[in-house]
């Protein structure tokens, strides 16, 4: 233990027992929030064009599963998100554009939770992070501005 939380101390299952538990509460939600979508679509004659996602049970048991695939990948090699979940999204049949805008999303909640657990461990160098978070702040000034 360096500082923070001992490593599979029940203090650490307890918060991977609630990292699972958010995570299904999560899928739960984004599910129910693109069925919502997809039926008032349906309710509003909307066209459903190719790139839509097709809220179906077959395409909801592919995401799950290849999600749960991807995120060991992900975690287990350190494998870059968009190399194993772009061509899966692009495979079920999502527009490019929407694809890439969802990994933008995955990655900011992927980055988020590492940053988190690095907290939590108390292994963070804050004048490091804040020193990187002024200079990424900087950048993307600038680069809005180009």
């Amino acid at each position: 233990m360096t500082a923070g939380i001992l490593r599979c101390s029940p203090t650490d299952w307890a918060l991977f027992g609630v990292t699972l538990f958010n995570a299904v509460v999560l899928l739960i939600a984004a599910l129910l929030v693109v069925r919502k979508s997809i039926n008032r679509k349906i309710r509003a004659n909307y066209p459903i064009v190719e790139g839509d996602f097709k809220f179906n049970f077959q395409t909801i048991g592919k995401v799950s599963i290849y999600s749960f695939f991807a995120g060991f990948q992900e975690a287990a090699f350190g494998v870059g998100q968009g190399l194993v979940i772009d061509p899966f999204f692009l495979n079920c049949g999502l527009d490019p554009v929407t694809v890439a805008a969802t990994e933008v999303h995955l990655a900011f909640y992927a980055t988020l939770t590492s940053t988190a657990v690095v907290i939590i461990f108390g292994l963070l160098n804050f004048p490091y992070a804040l020193l990187s978070l002024f200079m990424a702040l900087i950048g993307s000034i600038i680069g809005i501005n180009l």
